[in-house]
């Protein structure tokens, strides 16, 4: 009896061993694919950065083409947004020599709490300009 229950366990060690071995890799070499369980295909999520009255978003948002998703005001400001087609304000850095930038969105001071969709290309990046006052709790998406 003692000799059959020293068998049964290394038996059920060294099956465990192979289950964690082939288990492993399986899944290294991505043989089990999750499924997706969103409407977005892998790649096309959208991003996100939000700004508070007491933290601030960096003007650059993104250095590359992309999509503006949306704008959503969730605790008004007093300050307005300009979202920017490009990648700086400064207009000696800029690659395309411009004295204006191509607006994407204006949202202005006091803006209504809600979400504002767009799905608008931009080009050159995207970049966020705050006017003076305070900064509305608000997030920005892109991709």
């Amino acid at each position: 009896m003692e000799k059959l229950i020293k068998r049964l366990l290394w038996i059920s060690s060294i099956t465990m061993i192979l289950v964690a071995l082939i288990g492993g890799i399986l899944i290294k070499s991505n043989k089990i694919d999750l499924p997706s369980f969103g409407s977005v295909a892998r790649g096309g999520e959208y991003q996100r950065t939000t700004a508070t009255s007491t933290s601030y978003i960096e003007p650059v948002i993104k250095n590359t083409t992309g999509v503006l998703g949306s704008y959503t005001v969730t605790l008004l400001g007093t300050a307005s947004l300009t979202l920017y087609d490009a990648t700086t304000t400064d207009a000696t850095k800029r690659v395309k020599a411009t004295s204006t930038l191509p607006v994407l969105a204006y949202f202005p001071p006091s803006l209504a709490a809600g979400t504002y969709t767009f799905d608008t290309p931009f080009f050159d990046g995207l970049v966020a300009v705050w006017g003076s006052g305070l900064i509305a709790s608000s997030s920005i998406t892109w991709r």
